[in-house]
């Protein structure tokens, strides 16, 4: 696999005239990998070869570490036919999609995702977004990568907690349109311990294709790729409530929670059945702690949710499901309905 990535990134290379490279990378993946790519190609194809690792948080999900970023390329002449490898999680793919999509109006841009987040949906769709006032990707683009380029390699040195995040994504991906996987997690996944012996370069492979699919359809995320909102208009109001109180939470472990509020919305809205959603919340909690609501937490989660991207007319909106493999997007609710399924 590790030859496969160096390969593809060197016939990439082979063919697009590239003199200068920046690699956004996760500062931790920096220093565990530190020879991961190979100096002595580029060296030899005088191709200059540049690092800015970054300490991935979301709290440094800012456009204060973009414009950090947007200095270094400006004081190193960085030009428009340069080249960005986002190396590391969701956090690193953001920001540095974001700044591809920006300096010199747009440069080309490869990811080299690192986290099982970023494997099989962060580094894809070319959504890309840094918070801003608390809000959780409260500015951001749409900007495709040329490339992204698959390791599972780097699922070996995942902590435990990461593994739980990036397997939210993958849960919502099996709900929303793989009820084979469903059926299978169902079958075999009772703690992390076992998503690590589950997981296979096929499986994330074929949650990936999922997303392309949808998001092939519909690039500019005006239909049919809004489903892939599951689980993210609670998702991201939780998480935007969390950087407000200044506490860290994984983008997948919010994911998984907002899908966990969502299933029941979707039942109190009358779409999903009674078994359905009993079954898909006691799945989840086999691995995530729900936190408990109070009425004061809630009016918060339904304040944020009105700045979220999906509002159209002031009207908040989710992806609903009927039954697993068939969802239903842009569905309106109001903050009652919402503040109704987190207190229940």
């Amino acid at each position: 696999m590790e030859d496969t990535v160096h390969e593809q990134l060197e016939e990439y290379l082979q063919n697009h005239a590239v003199q200068k490279i920046l690699v956004i990378c996760d500062q931790k993946v920096y220093e565990l990998y530190p020879d991961y790519f190979k100096v002595g190609y580029f060296d030899q194809h005088h191709i200059q070869l540049y690092f800015f690792p970054i300490e991935a948080t979301e709290q440094n999900k800012t456009m204060n570490t973009v414009m950090l970023i947007f200095d270094y390329l400006m004081q190193q002449s960085f030009e428009k036919d340069s080249l960005i490898i986002n190396w590391g999680g969701g956090i690193v793919s953001d920001i540095g999609g974001f700044v591809a999509a920006f300096f010199k109006r747009g440069v080309r841009l490869i990811n080299i995702p690192t986290t099982l987040l970023a494997m099989v949906d962060a580094a894809h769709g070319g959504k890309n977004g840094v918070n801003f006032h608390h809000i959780k990707n409260g500015l951001g683009s749409i900007y495709f990568p040329d490339r992204v380029i698959l390791n599972s390699r780097f699922l070996d040195t995942l902590p435990d907690n990461e593994i739980l995040s990036g397997f939210g994504e993958l849960l919502k991906s099996a709900l929303l349109g793989i009820p084979l996987i469903w059926n299978d997690l169902l079958e075999k996944v009772n703690d992390v311990k076992s998503i690590r012996s589950w997981i296979l370069d096929e499986l994330i492979w074929g949650v990936k294709e999922f997303k392309n699919y949808i998001v092939q359809l519909d690039p500019q995320d005006i239909g049919i790729r809004q489903v892939l909102n599951f689980g993210h208009t609670i998702g991201h109001a939780i998480e935007s409530y969390y950087l407000n109180q200044k506490m860290e939470i994984s983008h997948g472990y919010a994911v998984a929670i907002g899908i966990y509020f969502e299933v029941q919305l979707s039942y109190q809205l009358g779409f999903l059945s009674d078994s359905d959603k009993n079954q898909i919340q006691e799945f989840i909690l086999r691995l995530y702690q729900i936190p408990d609501i109070s009425p004061k937490m809630a009016d918060q989660i339904a304040l944020y949710t009105n700045q979220d991207k999906k509002i159209r007319s002031g009207i908040v909106r989710f992806t609903a499901l009927r039954m697993i493999g068939d969802p239903v997007h842009s569905v309106s609710i109001n903050a009652e309905q919402i503040k109704a399924c987190l207190l229940k």
